[in-house]
């Protein structure tokens, strides 16, 4: 899988989090609530969600000159050097709203608590969006990724993600976003991990429904794989590199 420290962060946290509070809620690949089918577009009430926008030292200070955060007291940072702290700071703060910030330079985290969505540039990446994800990025199925999808299926969050590390890359300064979504992705009722960089999708994982898979599992019991992409830029389009099979391994 990927060799992004942040990026396999959230995976494991999505796996020993959210996958753990869900999987009593799933029989034969579909998740329940009170009997109900929880349908692929749905929101996990159960799951953790998060924003992390991350470069350098300087996207605080940049965010701000552009009124994209709007906190009136600078960011509070604590180290987030290895896993189970920056695990430990999602836990504490994850219930709040806002987004957070990650200084790769100093592998530092803070949380900014008010996010404006619109800034001349962001607008101006926006209209291109479409070319920022695959087909498939929302629905598992999807054949064609259209304008009324990316408006009824699209939330502020992700929407932030695809278009602000666009908007925002300039030399000597790439911008990233990362997310775990709350939005299912297949029956599972369990949303992505995604990271977004300067030409839009980066990599994704997901958990994936498979009794037929020779393994790993990540959810042996519940037949439960899970699958890692990769993406680049081809022709305007971010299209999938071919899948490789990936194996979950715990960091420390």
């Amino acid at each position: 899988m990927s060799n992004n420290s942040l990026f396999e962060w959230l995976v494991q946290y999505h796996t020993e989090r959210n996958l753990k509070v869900s999987r009593n809620f799933i029989e034969d690949g579909q998740f329940y609530i009170n009997d109900l089918p929880v349908r692929e577009g749905d929101e996990n009430p159960f799951a953790f969600g998060c924003l992390i926008l991350a470069n350098g030292d300087t996207l605080v200070d940049r965010l701000k000159k552009e009124n994209i955060t709007l906190d009136t007291r600078d960011p509070e940072f604590v180290s987030a050097q290895q896993y189970r702290p920056f695990m430990t700071y999602l836990d504490q703060c994850g219930k709040k709203d806002g987004a957070f910030i990650y200084d790769g330079k100093n592998q530092k985290i803070a949380r900014t608590s008010r996010l404006r969505n619109s800034s001349p540039s962001i607008g101006a990446v926006r209209k291109r969006r479409r070319g920022l994800v695959p087909e498939d990025f929302i629905f598992e199925d999807a054949q064609e990724l259209t304008e009324d999808d990316l408006e009824n299926h699209i939330g502020t969050k992700t929407d932030l993600a695809m278009v602000l590390p666009v908007a925002y890359t300039e030399n000597g300064s790439n911008v990233h976003a990362y997310q775990i979504k709350r939005t299912a992705y297949t029956h599972l009722g369990l949303g992505k991990v995604t990271h977004f960089g300067s030409q839009g999708l980066m990599e994704e994982f997901f958990f994936k429904y498979n009794p037929a898979s020779a393994g790993p599992f990540v959810d042996e019991e519940k037949k439960i794989v899970g699958v890692y992409r990769k993406y680049g830029l081809r022709n305007g389009q971010v299209k999938r590199v071919p899948e490789e099979p990936i194996s979950y391994k715990k960091v420390a």
